[in-house]
């Protein structure tokens, strides 16, 4: 029997993007290394070479899915006509939320995976992460409105009401509510309560 390749010029690129189409098509049981490899017509050994461990695999995934809402975030705000010379904060922290339950809904898997605590495998991946330079958009947008002081308490607020609003949507438990009734108030309220 003939072992598969082992080629030069595999890229953790390549890598990853069949593993992150392989998550979407087929979920996270799918993804193993040897099913990587084997979509690549390569060796497992040849994957080992970028990504040591299958949790080094995810959480290179779960940089790129950062990053990849962390465009569509940029790209958004980009978009957005300024009043006045400036497009206000309030409407910025709209536009981000927007964006956000839009890509989670839209990549629920990929999502999921955004959300797997992988810090112990991080190490070795390229800095900045992902979710580092996600953070940074995130407090950046809300500090117009709390000041620095309360910015990252805010971000991790406006995290948890969004993170939440989205378990409870996809588990069905949002009380006969359609999603954009409670995400509509949701950002309302969250915006109002900045105000304090």
């Amino acid at each position: 029997m003939l072992a598969m390749a082992y080629p030069k010029k595999t890229s953790p690129e390549a890598i990853r993007a069949v593993a992150i189409n392989l998550l979407e098509k087929e979920g996270e049981a799918a993804l193993t290394i040897r099913r990587v490899a084997s979509e690549l017509g390569l060796a497992p050994n040849a994957l080992y070479r970028h990504f040591a461990t299958r949790d080094v695999l995810i959480a290179a995934i779960a940089d790129e899915v950062a990053k990849r809402l962390l465009a569509a975030i940029n790209k958004a705000l980009g978009n957005q006509k300024p009043k006045h010379g400036k497009v206000p904060a309030e409407r910025q922290v709209r536009t981000f939320i927007e964006v956000y339950i839009k890509f989670a809904r839209s990549h629920p898997t990929l999502y999921q995976t955004l959300m797997t605590d992988m810090a112990a495998a991080e190490k070795d991946l390229p800095k900045p992460l992902g979710h580092d330079q996600l953070w940074v958009k995130v407090v950046e947008i809300l500090s117009p409105l709390t000041g620095q002081t309360h910015a990252a308490a805010a971000a991790v607020t406006l995290w948890s009401f969004v993170h939440g609003m989205l378990t409870l949507e996809r588990a069905n438990l949002l009380g006969g509510k359609k999603p954009s009734d409670v995400s509509g108030f949701g950002i309302a309220a969250f915006l109002k309560g900045l105000t304090f």
